[in-house]
């Protein structure tokens, strides 16, 4: 993924390379930085959803992968129409549309060799809510690439949250969650284009495919972990599924996502 930026007017960046602002215009886009050791069928342009799944994945306190009851269903997408959320394209345009999945309501993300990212300004106060939970599906993972490059930067299913620290907008520190091809859960590293924003696979390799999956992350402990800092307040959180540097195709799906103690 190259392009993640402009939402602030700015010159568009490498999208590995930026990090997610908010202000204005919504989340947007920072700066390259060296790298460190009930409707069913709405477009973006309309709607929101929910989701079903089998495992679960947590984060130190509550980020370790476990098995969930097989009888348990995905909560479906939280909003019913996407009018809160906004799309912004880097190349080409990843299709976000609510469907129902599997009987519940989802966000359906669809990639073909193209990229972007569907976004929503929230601020979040993670004294009281510092935990994220969201429901996802993948059917495909990405063949070939190494995704902690800037050429293999790919993947069929992200979820973002940014953190501002200050009044500029390339102030920020974002958490990327990811589901890769071989990269074991649990390994975290920086964005190939910028220091300021921390991948960290949550889920890896072809195991779940085909099933809805709950995540689980601690956000203050994630920040503290990736960038030492103490983190008490998100801007925004966005979705994106993928494929323009390896020019592959992904859908992907994504349920609830929810804020709690």
């Amino acid at each position: 993924m190259k392009h993640l930026a402009r939402c602030l007017r700015l010159p568009a960046a490498p999208l590995a390379v930026l990090i997610v602002t908010t202000s204005l215009t919504g989340l947007g886009v920072a700066t390259p930085i060296p790298t460190l050791a009930q409707n069913p069928s709405q477009d973006a342009s309309q709607g929101t959803s929910q989701g079903t799944s089998r495992n679960t994945s947590q984060s130190t306190s509550r980020n370790t992968t476990d098995d969930t009851d097989a009888s348990d269903l995905p909560a479906p997408f939280t909003d019913t129409s996407l009018e809160a959320w906004k799309e912004r394209k880097f190349a080409g345009s990843t299709r976000y549309r609510l469907v129902e999945k599997d009987g519940i309501r989802a966000l359906e993300a669809t990639s073909d060799g193209s990229a972007s990212i569907l976004y929503r300004k929230e601020k979040i106060d993670l004294a009281v809510t510092p935990t994220l939970r969201w429901w996802w599906r993948v059917d495909t993972l990405f063949d070939g690439i190494d995704q902690q490059r800037k050429d293999g930067d790919d993947f069929p299913a992200r979820l973002y949250v940014v953190a501002r620290l200050g009044p500029l907008p390339w102030n920020t520190l974002a958490l990327n969650y990811v589901w890769t091809t071989s990269i074991p859960a649990g390994t975290v590293w920086h964005n190939p284009f910028t220091e300021k924003a921390a991948m960290i696979a949550v889920r890896s390799g072809p195991a779940d495919l085909g099933h809805w999956v709950v995540q689980e992350r601690n956000l203050v402990e994630d920040f503290q972990s990736a960038f030492g800092r103490a983190i008490d307040e998100i801007a925004g959180y966005a979705v994106m599924t993928d494929g323009d540097n390896s020019g592959q195709r992904a859908t992907s799906w994504f349920g609830e996502m929810r804020f709690l103690p």
